[in-house]
Order: structure tokens, then sequence, then C-alpha cells
């Protein structure tokens, strides 16, 4: 009987402790949205299709309104960038509400218009969450040519303060 009872509590505890634990949502959209984000660096390539050219740092060209911009991901699909302490020009507003999309897990289109997403584009490119502190947009555009394709690397940075 004691074996019995030993073997029905031990199939009990088996059977309560197997309770699905809850799902944790690491989205990239649910990192970006933890705290505010600022621009620490800017790389240039002036032609990724010369396989001699390197990336070089811009980011001390960068003009300080720029740089001292805030984003804060809102929501799955909303940001806004703080002006902060500079404006780039003083009828600028304090906030810009602007939206985003993440395709494919790997592309980011920013953009202020959701009735014409290409034709508002602020930035769009290669995206990739570094770590849950750092991300990068990687925006290639046409140079003067077709053998040409300009490549800028922005990378932000979570403010933890």
């Amino acid at each position: 009987m004691k074996k019995v009872l030993l073997a029905v509590l031990c199939s009990t505890l088996l059977f309560t402790s197997c309770k699905e634990e809850a799902k944790i949502d690491i989205s990239y959209e649910k990192t970006l949205m933890d705290k505010h984000w600022v621009l620490t660096d800017l790389k240039n390539n002036p032609n990724v299709n010369v396989s001699t050219n390197t990336w070089t740092s811009t980011f001390g060209s960068v003009a300080p309104c720029l740089k001292d911009n805030r984003w804060f991901f809102k929501s799955t699909s909303d940001l806004s960038i703080d002006e902060y302490w500079t404006k780039c020009t003083s009828s600028a507003p304090d906030v810009a509400n602007v939206f985003y999309v993440i395709q494919s897990e790997n592309y980011i289109k920013i953009y202020t218009n959701k009735s014409n997403v290409d034709g508002s584009i602020l930035v769009k490119g290669d995206f990739k969450m570094v770590d849950v502190n750092t991300f990068t947009i990687d925006e290639r555009k046409q140079g003067t040519t077709a053998a040409i394709t300009i490549s800028n690397i922005y990378t932000y940075k979570k403010q933890l303060q």
C-alpha cells in the first residue's frame, strides 16, 4: 500500500511540476522599446562595389543637432525622435513622431507617412541587432553611376539612464 501511495504521490508531483512556463517576447521591436537610443557612430564607404574600399567613421562630421537626438520606439510601429538639447532648426518640433517597420527581421524602414511609405522614407537599410544594447542600419544608395553604391552604417546604442 505504501508503494502504491508513493507512486501516486510521485506521479502527481511530476504532472503538476510540468506546467508550461510563460513565453517571453524577445522580438526586435520589444528590445527596441526598452529605453531610448542615440546615434554613436556613422561609418561611410564611398563604393562598396570596390573591394579595396573600407568603411571610415564620419561621426565627427555629424551635426551636433543630430548626435543628441533620442529615439523612442513607442510601439511595434511608432517611433518618436526627440531633438533633445540641440535643434537643427529653431522651428523644428521638439519631437517628431514617425513610423517604422522591420521586414524579415533584417531590413528596416523609417518613414513619415503611412499612406506613402516609400515616398516618405527617412532611412532604410539592412537592420542588425548587434546585442541587446546596440543596433545598426546599413543604408545603401546609388552613387553618380550604377557602378557606385554608397554605404552608410548608422550605429545606435541604448541609453541606460
